[in-house]
């Protein structure tokens, strides 16, 4: 289970990741434990991911995956050659915002070093 800072400072790691957010840590809406804010996150995603997949278990717990869209300024025969595989799989969250902020932190850095990378939202 997760505590309040916890929370908050994924909030702020994804809020900074996906939108940029310079906002004041008071203004940045609760990413990690409102599904309605999370949503936010899966709608700002969407232009840049290929395939969201979230799915839940008969134990209540959510894995949440998403696949990085081709780059299109590749040739056609290079983006069949892509493979289709996910950049970030998070599995076993009890909490569907926290499972999507936190597939959006992993898709968001995978292949390049990001600020986050070390910080403990666990």
């Amino acid at each position: 289970m997760s505590n309040f800072k916890q929370d908050r400072a994924l909030d702020r790691a994804v809020h900074k990741a996906v939108f940029g957010g310079t906002r004041s840590s008071k203004l940045v809406p609760f990413y990690s434990t409102a599904a309605g804010a999370a949503f936010q996150i899966v709608e700002a995603l969407r232009p840049r991911m290929c395939c969201i997949t979230i799915k839940s278990d008969h134990d209540f717990c959510w894995t949440v995956s998403m696949i990085k869209a081709p780059d299109y300024s590749q040739s056609a025969e290079a983006m069949m050659k892509a493979k289709h595989e996910p950049c970030a799989v998070v599995d076993g969250e009890d909490s569907l915002p926290r499972a999507i902020c936190l597939a959006a932190l992993q898709a968001l850095q995978a292949g390049e070093e990001t600020w986050w990378q070390g910080k403990r939202f666990r």
